[in-house]
């Protein structure tokens, strides 16, 4: 019996500093962890802004870059109806066809090539926005000319080529057509003219861009 409570001390005294080596050697971790987050989130609060309207958000360079009076107001009014047409809006550009210092929105509307359409709206201090016209946009691309706009279809081997210009209203003329297959050539031909980069209908950032806001 004696043997038996001698071999439990000699554990005991042999255990006690194993554990308490362990437990001193967990607390220090804990309080390292303790110490190692408290310092994180001070460095995250040293770089974090503390009012959000600080931030400056950096916004894709843009093809367009328009200064005129009451930029503010057609921005929005543009914003308004791409945000109208938010289930067809897809693209758009920017363009003064009516050449008064304003340029159009030509928004691209639809759901497929069967289906799309160029809207070009208008802006004028006192009445606002409004539809000038409508045009096919389907197999598309549109080209930048001095005075005027020129869209190139090409589908099924066919091409066309049709302007747009503006006298009082917007005069649609086609000035080109080919068929491909009928004529023997061997591809599209394709306008001098610098094509229109189409920005997203959905991102107000860049249009606000445009006119420098």
């Amino acid at each position: 019996m004696k043997k038996i409570l001698l071999a439990i001390v000699v554990i005991a005294v042999v255990a006690l500093p194993l554990m308490t080596t362990r437990c001193e050697s967990n607390k220090q971790m804990q309080n390292g962890d303790v110490i190692d987050s408290a310092l994180l989130l001070m460095e995250h609060d040293s770089v974090t802004p503390r009012d959000s309207s600080s931030v400056k958000v950096e916004v894709s360079a843009t093809p367009y870059s328009f200064r005129v009076k009451h930029a503010k107001d057609i921005c929005d009014a543009y914003w308004n109806v791409m945000s109208r047409e938010q289930e067809e809006a897809e693209e758009y550009f920017l363009f003064d066809i009516t050449r008064d210092g304003i340029p159009e929105l030509w928004l691209k509307v639809g759901t497929c090539e069967a289906d799309y359409e160029m809207l070009v709206y208008s802006w004028r201090a006192g009445t606002g926005v409004r539809r000038i016209y409508t045009t096919s946009a389907g197999h598309s691309a549109f080209f930048r000319g001095k005075d005027y706009v020129l869209r190139q279809i090409a589908h099924m081997s066919a091409e066309w080529w049709t302007t747009f210009s503006y006298r009082g209203k917007i005069i649609e003329r086609d000035v080109y057509e080919a068929d491909l297959l009928n004529e023997e050539i061997d591809e599209y031909k394709e306008p001098e003219e610098e094509p229109f980069e189409m920005l997203p209908a959905t991102d107000k950032a860049r249009l606000r861009a445009c006119f420098g806001l």
